[in-house]
């Protein structure tokens, strides 16, 4: 492993990813740093067929109203996959670190700009 060989220095995951990955993968002896979180915008898109274009204005209906009206929160912030990641990365204790993401469209920026999408590191603890 070039890790483990001092070819780089870290490994970055998503939040998402290295808890488990440690649990089922022991060998490697890695940790997870932390501390330190790096955060840059990478928006996860749903994507329909062109043929779908009903399916897709329903699909976006309903995500926009569970937005607004908070149950999408309420399980983002509840379900026990993500509970359990925010309890093991203790994010709202870590420094952030910004970055930009140079490879967003001018569309996608206005999205990433929309901050009812988006988490902010100490939420979590707000909507228990």
């Amino acid at each position: 492993m070039m890790l483990k060989k001092g070819r780089f220095d870290y490994f970055p995951r998503g939040v998402n990813e290295p808890f488990e990955e440690l649990a089922t993968r022991p060998e490697f002896d890695l940790a997870v740093e932390p501390h330190l979180l790096i955060r840059y915008p990478a928006p996860i898109f749903y994507f329909t067929s062109n043929e779908h274009t009903e399916l897709a204005t329903r699909v976006q209906a309903g995500l926009q109203k569970a937005v607004e009206d908070g149950s999408f929160n309420k399980l983002f912030y509840t379900h026990p996959t993500t509970k359990k990641i925010f309890e093991l990365a203790n994010i709202a204790d870590r420094t952030v670190i910004d970055l930009n993401n140079p490879l967003l469209t001018e569309k996608t920026k206005i999205i990433v700009n929309y901050s009812k999408l988006w988490y902010r590191p100490g939420e979590e603890t707000l909507r228990k």
